[in-house]
């Protein structure tokens, strides 16, 4: 498992995906039986920690020592991109074919006009190395980065230049996802998610319940289909216990509750296609859920993987990453 600086005494794993979700009504009978299987494996590094597809063919996964790949073909075939740094990359998010970010260790980012076949270095003011966590563009111009100093990030030029936000917290911030330039959320590694609806000139802090008061839950992902039903997922701090939460809210994150607790190590990636159909990744498993969250269903089981990130462009055409530097497709066999 990878384990990572973020100045708290919690070992965390950090996904977070940015991929287009279809918000048709879907029949969940379509998934039982599907599966996943490894279609590619990157042999020079350890882990992949992030994937990003723009539509059926088009895609990239990052990970260690600057690794960028990239697929035209649906994960057929897949070429490496100069990325020209040897830091471990943590995120990637593509608006189109063509534009898209990078972010990861010691404050670096990158950005791409073309498709990933040149990088440029967005340069970050500050005085202390971070991990960059997370990313999410709205559009072209508008978008934000969380670090694992506690830091949220705030551009509107494309990323040629970054502003700090006060986030109100001490703890590293792992996801963040916006609805438009005004509201968004962000989650940290101690029970806090944060809430903006200024485009982060202010954050809320609002505690997440846990039903012991002595142990901390470390949210790793976040996700919200639409702006009521919203899903946050990651795992206790500590041992590593059988069983995980998954909160869930379906009033905009005015109240969060536990859904339910799942049979899965360690919480690092979650995603719906709509209000009912979603998955969960983390350590050796993959679970699908066709309730909405209420119940969940071990889909894929592997133990030596550790699954990062999860990609859904439609209900048939999903991808995972993670430890040991294999991509994984979602194989829809009905």
């Amino acid at each position: 498992m990878r384990i990572i600086n973020i100045y708290i005494s919690v070992i965390i794993l950090l996904p977070i995906l940015h991929c287009k979700k279809s918000s048709a009504i879907l029949d969940a009978n379509n998934h039982e039986g599907n599966t996943w299987e490894v279609v590619y494996e990157v042999q020079d590094i350890k882990c992949l920690s992030a994937i990003d597809f723009v539509n059926e063919n088009v895609g990239w996964a990052v990970g260690d020592s600057g690794t960028i790949i990239h697929t035209n073909d649906g994960g057929i075939t897949w070429k490496k991109q100069e990325s020209a740094v040897s830091f471990d990359f943590r995120d990637t998010q593509f608006l189109n074919e063509s534009v898209g970010w990078v972010v990861g260790s010691n404050n670096t980012a990158l950005k791409t006009t073309n498709g990933g076949r040149e990088w440029s270095i967005i340069k970050f003011k500050s005085d202390t190395l971070k991990t960059l966590m997370s990313l999410h563009f709205i559009d072209s111009k508008t978008g934000w980065i969380v670090d694992n100093w506690s830091g949220i990030w705030h551009t509107t030029d494309g990323g040629d230049s970054w502003s700090a936000q006060e986030s109100g917290t001490h703890w590293a911030i792992t996801a963040v996802q916006f609805f438009n330039k005004d509201e968004g959320w962000a989650i940290t590694t101690n029970n806090i998610a944060l809430h903006t609806i200024n485009g982060g000139n202010t954050w809320e802090s609002i505690l997440i319940p846990s039903e012991n008061d002595h142990v901390t839950v470390v949210c790793i992902e976040i996700f919200f289909i639409d702006k009521e039903y919203g899903w946050m997922a990651g795992w206790y701090a500590g041992a590593a216990p059988a069983l995980n939460p998954v909160y869930y809210t379906s009033d905009s994150g005015l109240y969060w509750t536990t859904q339910i607790k799942i049979p899965c190590s360690g919480i690092n990636s979650i995603v719906f296609l709509d209000r009912k159909i979603g998955w969960i990744a983390g350590r050796g498993k993959i679970l699908f859920t066709f309730d909405g969250g209420n119940s969940w269903n071990i889909q894929h089981e592997a133990d030596d993987a550790v699954y990062l990130d999860l990609c859904f462009v439609n209900e048939s055409n999903g991808w995972a990453v993670g430890y040991t530097g294999k991509i994984y497709k979602y194989i829809y066999s009905n």
